[in-house]
């Protein structure tokens, strides 16, 4: 009886995490990228992502991130970054309706998705469990 591999896609949820942060951390060893440098050096969709305030009279209040998004803080889930399984702004409501988890969609297509929505804090100011290390 022979066996056939399987050819399978099996979806690991956050135990890509590691995965991913070690890769991350194999490019810094062999210094092709750096821990705080601008995320959009590498990524440049997410150069010009912008920063939720608060909900205003007009709508969500957006600004620029005071200091760029860097590697270090994808790393350290700092990075603003979100899920959108949370309730607590409007940045979640904007990733829940979004095609985000569609895993059919391009990775790059994905990406240039997530870089559209605000962060929920500036970078660096605080840790939210978040997209940051998703492979």
């Amino acid at each position: 009886m022979s066996v056939r591999p399987n050819h399978s896609v099996i979806c690991i949820y956050s135990m890509i995490k590691p995965v991913t942060s070690i890769a991350l951390m194999m490019l810094y060893e062999e210094g092709k990228l750096h821990l705080h440098e601008p995320v959009g050096k590498y990524i440049p969709e997410f150069a010009k992502t912008k920063v939720f305030n608060k909900v205003g009279y007009a709508g969500n209040e957006l600004s620029d991130q005071q200091s760029p998004m860097t590697v270090h803080q994808l790393l350290t889930h700092t990075s603003g970054l979100t899920y959108g399984f949370f309730m607590d702004n409007p940045v979640e409501e904007m990733v829940r309706k979004s095609s985000f988890s569609d895993h059919t969609v391009s990775l790059e297509d994905t990406i240039k998705e997530i870089a559209q929505f605000p962060l929920i804090f500036q970078p660096g100011a605080r840790w939210n469990y978040g997209v940051s290390t998703d492979g």
